[in-house]
């Protein structure tokens, strides 16, 4: 409960390694709660205490490119970390990023592969093999399908991005209201027209994760090909920003709507996700099309694969597994009609649907 010499997070960049301080009598539990000041030069001031070797790094919040047409800027580090010896092995704690800190040895996806500055002045990088492994958002979709095209069934999402404990911060400021049309949002982003007739969050603060479970129905899941008959349900789209601002879209609007570039491209978020849709359907039905395939770079991968198929009281079951990953980066401008065309592949993975005939069209 001792007062504090409080930094602010900007004030600690690569500008300036002698941050202006501040008397404040809040206790470090006020501050923490209040989410003021530099979390990680309070969490390097107990390992101080405690003995254990730590430092306190800045990364980049955005890559850095060294093409000649991008000028050098200041402000390239900002966001601080701890770096502490435990056990003989050097850990990361990610403590000043939206929510809690993140765990022990874990650090933002948006952060792999990221430069960061030391105390020395040199720029290192987060290697994926110095952290933790990336936690997957993870989402299962259960639906039942009958024989006229319609479904009904359930969505339950496990989110631990930073767009989702954006999310959760905000959540303790929203009414009932506004929270579930957000939330019936969120859901339509994996199933537009769902018709949902329950939703409900839940936040793990302890693990820093968002739990959302929706029951819906679906009117017009599936539809006939008029020249062929078959039956078709459609893909997912690939990409999605789970904020009060929900939406989604395919990889390509997001990072190649421009065909040719004259800067390099930047990306600096980063998604990791893993669904998987499982489809009761009547027996009658037969899968005539199982899109596996994927598609793999350096800084996109996609993929989906078909279960096997299991059948009782009278309708079959199938799981389709969907894996999308995008990391953090820089496209040259050289390298970025390889890197569209890449894109546009890696979203028809997930786009194409799957496709179905019933006894009418092997008739």
């Amino acid at each position: 409960a001792k007062r504090l010499r409080m930094a602010t997070p900007w004030q600690l960049s690569d500008w300036t390694w002698r941050p202006e301080v501040r008397e404040t009598h809040d206790s470090v539990d006020a501050m923490w709660s209040a989410r003021e000041g530099v979390r990680s030069l309070v969490i390097a001031k107990g390992f101080d205490q405690l003995g254990i070797p730590n430092e306190v790094v800045v990364a980049e919040e955005a890559p850095f490119s060294s093409a000649p047409t991008n000028v050098a800027r200041t402000g390239r580090f900002v966001r601080p970390l701890v770096r502490a010896k435990i056990d003989g092995r050097w850990l990361w704690i990610d403590a000043d990023g939206p929510g809690r800190p993140l765990p022990l040895g874990h650090v933002s996806r948006e952060l792999i592969g990221k430069s960061y500055m030391s105390v020395d002045g040199l720029s290192h990088t987060i290697e994926e093999n110095s952290v933790l492994p990336a936690r997957p958002d993870e989402v299962t979709i259960t639906l039942s399908v009958g024989e006229a095209g319609s479904a009904e069934g359930s969505l339950e999402a496990k989110l631990c991005g930073t767009d989702a404990l954006e999310f959760a911060d905000m959540l303790p400021t929203m009414n009932s209201v506004g929270r579930d049309f957000i939330l019936k949002r969120m859901v339509h982003t994996w199933l537009p027209g769902a018709d949902v007739r329950t939703v409900d969050v839940r936040v793990l603060d302890d693990l820093d994760e968002v739990h959302l479970r929706a029951t819906l129905d679906m009117s017009r899941l599936v539809t006939r090909e008029a020249s062929t008959g078959r039956l078709r349900i459609p893909g997912l789209l690939p990409l999605r920003r789970m904020n009060t601002n929900a939406y989604a879209q395919t990889l390509a609007e997001s990072y190649a709507a421009e065909r040719t570039r004259v800067q390099p491209l930047s990306i600096d978020d980063s998604t990791f996700a893993i669904v998987r849709r499982r489809l009761s359907f009547p027996s009658a039905w037969q899968v005539s099309a199982a899109p596996n395939s994927d598609v793999k770079s350096a800084l996109v991968t996609t993929q989906r694969r078909l279960g096997a198929l299991s059948t009782s009281g009278g309708a079959t079951t199938v799981e389709e597994v969907f894996e999308v990953r995008v990391r953090p980066g820089t496209v040259p401008v050289a390298e970025f009609s390889e890197f569209a065309e890449t894109v546009v592949r890696a979203d028809a993975v997930w786009l194409r649907g799957t496709w179905f005939t019933d006894s009418a069209v092997r008739r």
